[in-house]
């Protein structure tokens, strides 16, 4: 379930519906690259003994410039 997102539509919504399910029983933290401008990452969130939740998030680096 999607706790809470900058895509508001998304909030509510089972994240398997919305995007990758095997993010969601990944061990450690993953890096995959979803094009030439996005990384997604993912990050599993874990209480004393058992996992909580998952962290994703998609990041754009800004292009770099050669002067």
């Amino acid at each position: 379930m999607v706790i809470s997102s900058t895509n508001k539509k998304l909030e509510g919504k089972s994240y398997a519906a919305v995007g990758n399910a095997a993010f969601l029983t990944n061990d450690s933290t993953v890096v995959n690259k979803v094009d030439d401008n996005t990384l997604e990452i993912s990050s599993p969130v874990m209480g004393f003994n058992k996992r909580i939740g998952t962290l994703i998030f998609n990041y754009m680096p800004p292009k770099a410039e050669l002067k």
